[in-house]
């Protein structure tokens, strides 16, 4: 269901991690990671076959160490016209960088 906006833009959105078909979850069940997500984009182009996307993610919980390069993401994003839903997997990881003791900001590539 779309939502109602305040501002141009306006979005709402969840992202889920899943492995070997099953939804990773943290011990208390949480799956939705939009708080460690900065920021992302999304886009296609005529000269590649699939849409892309960059999520710059602010890592203060060791997310990265989860990660085996074998997971699906799914990020749904409700818009103020329509919703749509991406599944896409991560082919790269970058700008890797220590923003304090415990936190690290990284770009994720998906395809």
């Amino acid at each position: 269901m779309t939502i109602k906006r305040q501002n141009v833009g306006d979005i709402d959105f969840t992202l889920a991690v899943y492995r070997d078909g099953k939804k990773l979850q943290t011990g208390s069940g949480n799956w939705d990671l939009r708080e460690y997500i900065a920021g992302f984009e999304i886009y296609e182009s005529i000269q590649s076959a699939t849409i892309e996307a960059m999520m710059i993610v602010s890592d203060a919980g060791g997310l990265i160490g989860a990660f085996t390069g074998t997971e699906k993401f799914e990020l749904r994003i409700k818009g103020t016209v329509y919703d749509r839903t991406y599944w896409l997997r991560s082919y790269e990881i970058n700008s890797r960088s220590r923003s304090s003791q415990n936190n690290e900001v990284y770009i994720v590539n998906l395809a």
